[in-house]
């Protein structure tokens, strides 16, 4: 689902003083370090950040909608991803930034689909969202152990059948001290 969709009305809210400081906002670089980031986990209440709760670990940040159906055709590929390489190190995370879905919905949905991860709440500013130019979920983004942010795009270049896997070759390349193939692929949603 595309996020500027459901975003057209906040927008027309905002009016040209929101929007032009929307528009200086800053945007994650590639191969650049990732700014810290605290966000609340819908599951827990406790507010989590990069550099001090997953400090450490090689982050695996999905933007996820409770109403997008490419999201939940992912499913089964995200279970699968989260049991791999959790015991690599890896710790994958939900972002939700849809202002117009509870956290009960989405907390629902992850539970309902056996998808046990942290739900990070960037529903308030969008901050996570908009410093990584997620346009649609499901977007994928990976930060390394040293913080630097690595890949930003789709999981694969199609939800059955594909062809041509990134997330994963992304992991595989971090995980053993190599560069990532592609670092930015277009994701859909």
């Amino acid at each position: 689902m595309n996020y500027k969709q459901g975003a057209v009305g906040a927008f027309l809210v905002l009016g040209a003083v929101g929007l032009s400081a929307l528009a200086k906002a800053p945007t994650a670089q590639l191969n650049k370090a990732f700014a810290d980031f605290k966000a609340r986990d819908i599951r827990t209440g406790k507010t989590v950040s990069l550099k001090n709760t997953y400090k450490g670990k090689v982050v695996v940040g999905i933007f996820m909608q409770n109403n997008c159906g490419t999201t939940w055709r992912y499913e089964e590929k995200i279970g699968k991803l989260i049991g791999d390489y959790k015991k690599k190190g890896v710790q994958v995370v939900a972002v939700h930034s849809s202002p117009y879905e509870t956290d009960a919905e989405i907390k629902g949905q992850m539970d309902s689909r056996n998808l046990p991860i942290p739900i990070l709440d960037d529903k308030p500013t969008q901050a996570i969202m908009n410093y990584v130019d997620a346009k649609c979920s499901p977007t994928f983004f990976i930060v390394d152990k040293a913080g630097k942010y690595r890949y930003v795009g789709a999981f694969d270049n199609r939800p059955s059948g594909e062809t041509e896997k990134y997330v994963r070759p992304a992991l595989d390349a971090i995980l053993a001290g190599k560069p990532v193939p592609k670092t930015q692929t277009r994701a859909f949603g």
